[in-house]
C-alpha cells in the first residue's frame, strides 16, 4: 500500500508540474488563475465535507459525543472547543493560496 501511495503521490506531483506549466502559458495572471481554481475546487468537496459520515477517530468520539460525524460537524465542534485552531485554519489556507500563486509564477 505504501509503494502504491508514492507512485501515486508522483503521478500526481507530476501531473500538477504539467497542469502548472500549460495554465502559465493562459492570458490569465496569476492571481486569477488561482483564484479560479479555487472556486470549482470548493464547490466540488463541498458535499463531501457536508454530508459524508465518517468515524471519528481516537478520543474525539467521546469529547463531541458521536461516534460518526461529517467534516462540517467537526469543523463546528472543534469551533465550539478551541477558535484559535480556527486561526490555525485560516492561516493553513492563506499559506495554501501564497504557495500556488508561487507555483504558478515559476
Amino acid at each position: 500500500l505504501g509503494v502504491f501511495m508514492c507512485i501515486a503521490s508522483l503521478l500526481c506531483g507530476s501531473l500538477n508540474l504539467a497542469l502548472a506549466g500549460v495554465l502559465g502559458e493562459t492570458k490569465l495572471n496569476v492571481y486569477d488563475t488561482v483564484a479560479y481554481m479555487a472556486i470549482p475546487a470548493t464547490l466540488f468537496l463541498m458535499p463531501i465535507a457536508m454530508f459524508l459520515q465518517k468515524p471519528v477517530p481516537g478520543q474525539w468520539g467521546k469529547v463531541f459525543g458521536e461516534d460518526t460525524m461529517s467534516d462540517w460537524q467537526i469543523l463546528v465542534h472543534v469551533w465550539s472547543v478551541n477558535k484559535t485552531t480556527m486561526v490555525w485554519l485560516v492561516l493553513s489556507g492563506v499559506f495554501s493560496f501564497l504557495y500556488n500563486i508561487i507555483q504558478f509564477s515559476i
